[in-house]
Parts: structure tokens; sequence; C-alpha cells
């Protein structure tokens, strides 16, 4: 998020950031979003919201933020979704990972249930915004739905995971997000470059790109 937004300066970070996915992700997704970080983190006059609920994992991201001096971090102690609301997150492990608000979804045994505030990204960004990234265990088009303005009036680019054996408990799948960010005006493709789109969607593609 740029902090005095012009369009010349949201033009430079994408110009800054498409590089990175391109090259980066096609060789290591997990790479790419390190490198994506510290392209926007290095640069003082542009700002990065981080989304995480669960308590375990907020220590750790405000001990790196910290660590690293990023004072153009901020941290929102949500979940992100479609409207503000309380919801109970299904969480797994001593460090938690792949948590969900459904347990079916949970890759192993649920060790805790906490209470979580859901918030809209809308409600979040203030400004405009040049990259979102979505890592949400199934959750990805709610995520998108809370975001319809600063999706349609700043068009980021938006990197996302779509996590194909947790996606069908929030009653959607690939193809839908595809269709759903074609009708805004994106363009989608998959990490390795290929264009995607709604109406020539292949069921064999890798869903967890």
């Amino acid at each position: 998020r740029n902090a005095s937004p012009s369009r010349s300066r949201m033009e430079a970070a994408r110009a800054r950031i498409r590089p990175c996915i391109q090259s980066a992700l096609r060789r290591n997704p997990q790479l790419a979003e390190v490198r994506m970080h510290l392209t926007i983190s290095d640069d003082n006059e542009l700002e990065s919201l981080a989304v995480e609920p669960t308590d375990d994992n907020l220590v750790v991201l405000r001990e790196n933020v910290g660590r690293n001096g990023l004072a153009n971090v901020t941290i929102a102690a949500v979940a992100a979704g479609r409207q503000r609301e309380d919801r109970s997150f299904y969480v797994r492990g001593d460090i938690s990972a792949v948590n969900s608000f459904y347990q079916e979804s949970v890759y192993a045994a649920v060790t805790e249930v906490v209470p979580v505030t859901v918030a809209p990204l809308d409600d979040l960004v203030d400004g405009d915004a040049d990259l979102v990234k979505i890592d949400v265990e199934g959750a990805e088009l709610a995520v998108l739905k809370g975001a319809v303005r600063t999706l349609r009036d700043f068009h980021p680019v938006v990197l996302f995971e779509c996590a194909s054996n947790a996606a069908p408990f929030y009653g959607h799948n690939l193809a839908d997000i595809v269709a759903w960010l074609c009708g805004l005006g994106f363009a989608t493709v998959t990490v390795n470059g290929q264009q995607v789109h709604w109406k020539n969607y292949l069921t064999n593609m890798n869903e967890d790109g």
C-alpha cells in the first residue's frame, strides 16, 4: 500500500512486483513470497498490511517485523473474510498451521478452538493497494469478496493459493474464483504463467498452485 496514493507510484510499485512474480514464482513459490515481501518492505514509502488471527502466529509475525525494523508493516489481529463477524477458528498443532473455520478441512487433529474476529479487507485497507497475497486454506473467495472495493478501484496484483481439498467446505472451487475475478476484469494465470479463464478452465491443472 502506498502511503501517498498516486498513479505513478502505483505503477512503479507494480513494475517492481511483477518481475518478481514472473521470475521467482516459476522456480519456487516460497522464494517468490520472500522476495516480494522484501521488495515491499525495503521501500519505507510503501506500506504493508499483514492479517493474522491466531495468537501464536502473531507472536512470530511481530517478532520478525520488530527484528527487521519494518516500521512500514502494520499487523491486523483478525481473520480476513467477506463480512465483519465473530467466528470459531479451528487450530492445529503447538505452532498452528493450516487452520480453518471448518473442522473437517484441517489436515490434522484439532488442538484448540478459538474465537476470532473476521473483517473485510476493504475495512482494513486505508488507501490504494498494489499487491494482495492470500493464503487462507479454502477461504479464498470469501476474502476476495470482502475486498471488492479495493480490487475494483485499484486493480492490484492478486497472488493466491487455492487449497483444492479445503475450498469445497466454503462452497467454491478454483473455477469459481477464476470466474469471479474475471468478472471484475482480472486476467488470471497459474504459477507457470499459463493464462486461465473460466470458459476454458482446465480441470487437470494443479489447483494447489
